[in-house]
């Protein structure tokens, strides 16, 4: 039912759609170049809105989730659609004649360069368009007349020079682009690279680094949509846990000076594991995915460590738990932080709803640039002081079989199997493998080169691919090792836990009554937009107020990510035209559903935390 009142909202915006595709249909003969050209505006505007809508119901065709009536309705929208992209086309289409056999191209202004420039779809608000400094003269006055937000000028320093225009060098672009603020940039235009003839190699240098790092932003925008709400939700059901966990800061006593294996489950593991039945002094951190073939060779490890946040609890069902040790961010899987750990320490993270530091006094660990969970081990013993880091089953290549032991949950695993990368193999041969795994070998290598000053990296994972900054040696080779540090360390000193218990409550019940509040400004401007005649200041206020909100109360942040940043993006655009409107109400309803969700699981948890 849900999916069905989805398209039912998507073909409601694409009726409104059409109703402006129509518009300019039947008004391109009658208005001044002026007028038309601000109802193109407005429809490229209006596309950028449904841009989501559109990729959303290509998936949902591909699942065959459409019925044939909806089908039928889009095909007609879509055909409208396609015909006034013809018909603006032709429209913006420069004057052109020939002669002495050479195009002559006749622009009236610089504003009919602009309509050739500047793509059908886009918003001009949040896209950007970037102008090397020898042309920005020509178009900057004109593309702020038009509306448009935000510029960046190549320069060779980073300068503020308002709200829209921003001189940035190369070094500078990332600082630019997030000076904007939220939400981030769809689409960019580059008008400099028009004249590839005129511009320095310099501009086109800076070009190729902004596309890059609007690249990266996009991922990360896309991570925080598919993941942020998972971590949201998954810390509010594990705040009993949280109140109880101990700090993994703690545990820098027992790692220092020590020598840590760190176990993964690649195929090659079936060579060495039993080697690990003889560890001696050396800590074991198994990730949760080689705990499997670990239990079935009666190895319990010293600590299991987990850093994703879906559930796949499965890897430890029939595995004994009550000796083995969890170390985690507090955002993991509640099936997995509720499953029967001997203790729990938690590595706060830079992802935390909660804000950790500021209300539990603690300090985060630092996973930046971490993309696996075993560089994120690695990266997890440095900062607890190991001086000797080994890693086994760490194959980072493909053969027969991807992972060692029992491999029917792991045949699911998604990461992508077109193998067009090589990296050296550990005998000194090649080995062939993907990009993920490529990049994974990129990291270890990172952590080698800034750490060699201190620690010792080993790999013994005797098969598979070569980690550079690793020293290769078999298992029980660095077994026999010796510790920096031998000597017995106490048990770590920890907050009490009732401490974090008080604390927590009264977050949770700070929370309940901002949320509330929050809800009832929701519903108060949906009802302000259901009357029609609403006072527009009054709108502003209200709509500016619950933007600010989700940012201020914790958890909502996280958990109504997607909804707010495209209400953000909306209420950008004022009341330009029904299609916003109907945005900006659908953004409304998505946040009081969502925001009414986190309230009630906030109630369950307050009672368990009594």
């Amino acid at each position: 039912m849900a999916m069905e009142a989805e398209i039912d909202r998507i073909i409601l915006n694409f009726r409104e759609m059409t109703n402006i595709s129509q518009n300019i249909a039947s008004k391109a003969s009658q208005l001044n170049s002026n007028d038309l050209r601000y109802e193109i505006d407005n429809f490229r505007i209006s596309r950028s809105l449904i841009d989501e809508d559109i990729h959303l119901i290509q998936k949902q065709l591909k699942n065959t989730n459409v019925s044939q009536k909806q089908l039928d309705e889009l095909s007609k929208h879509m055909e409208v659609h396609s015909i006034t992209d013809s018909l603006i086309g032709n429209i913006l289409k420069p004057e052109s004649n020939l002669e002495n056999n050479k195009l002559i191209i006749s622009l009236k202004d610089i504003n009919s360069f602009i309509d050739i420039l500047l793509p059908k779809t886009w918003n001009f608000n949040i896209d950007i368009v970037v102008l090397d400094e020898i042309n920005a003269q020509h178009f900057i006055q004109a593309l702020l007349k038009r509306g448009q937000k935000r510029i960046i000028i190549e320069n060779d320093s980073f300068n503020v020079m308002n709200n829209n225009v921003i001189y940035s060098d190369k070094k500078s672009c990332m600082d630019a682009i997030l000076e904007f603020g939220a939400p981030i940039p769809k689409r960019v235009s580059f008008f400099g690279l028009l004249f590839s003839d005129q511009v320095s190699d310099s501009h086109l240098d800076f070009c190729d680094d902004f596309k890059e790092i609007i690249k990266q932003l996009k991922v990360d925008d896309n991570t925080a949509k598919k993941f942020y709400p998972i971590w949201t939700h998954n810390i509010i059901e594990n705040l009993p846990y949280i109140a109880l966990a101990h700090d993994a800061w703690s545990l820098n006593n027992k790692f220092l000076n020590r020598k840590v294996i760190i176990v993964s489950p690649g195929p090659s593991l079936e060579i060495n594991i039993l080697d690990l039945q003889k560890r001696e002094d050396c800590i074991l951190i198994a990730t949760a995915q080689a705990l499997p073939a670990l239990s079935q060779h009666g190895i319990a490890p010293n600590y299991v460590f987990i850093m994703d946040p879906q559930d796949f609890s499965v890897v430890i069902e029939n595995v004994d738990l009550t000796k083995i040790d969890l170390i985690c961010p507090e955002y993991i899987s509640h099936q997995f932080i509720s499953a029967g750990f001997n203790d729990i320490y938690l590595t706060i993270s830079d992802k935390n709803i909660l804000k950790f530091d500021k209300y539990l006094g603690r300090k985060s660990f630092n996973f930046s640039g971490v993309s696996s969970v075993s560089v994120g081990a690695v990266k997890l013993a440095i900062q607890l002081g190991a001086t000797r880091i080994a890693v086994i089953g760490q194959d980072l290549s493909f053969n027969d079989k991807q992972y060692f032991g029992d491999s029917s949950w792991f045949e699911k695993d998604s990461h992508d199997k077109k193998l067009d990368y090589e990296l050296p193999g550990y005998f000194g041969n090649t080995v062939r493998t993907n990009y993920v795994y490529y990049v994974f070998a990129k990291q270890f290598s990172n952590l080698a080169e800034e750490f060699s000053d201190r620690i010792s990296f080993y790999n013994c994972t005797e098969g598979g691919a070569h980690i550079d900054g690793f020293a290769r040696k078999t298992l029980t080779d660095f077994i026999d090792l010796k510790s920096r540090n031998t000597s017995k360390t106490s048990h770590p000193e920890v907050q009490k836990p009732q401490d974090l218990v008080v604390i927590l409550k009264k977050l949770v019940e700070n929370h309940l009554v901002k949320i509330k509040a929050f809800i009832d400004d929701l519903k108060e401007c949906e009802k302000l937009y259901q009357g029609g005649k609403a006072n527009r200041s009054k709108m502003n206020k209200l709509e500016l107020k619950i933007f600010k909100s989700c940012f201020e109360i914790d958890f909502l942040s996280g958990a109504l990510y997607t909804v707010i940043m495209k209400f953000g993006e909306v209420c950008l655009l004022g009341y330009s035209n029904k299609l916003v409107v109907l945005h900006k109400y659908s953004c409304l309803k998505s946040m009081q559903t969502l925001s009414l969700e986190v309230y009630r699981k906030l109630e369950t948890v307050q009672s368990k935390l009594e």
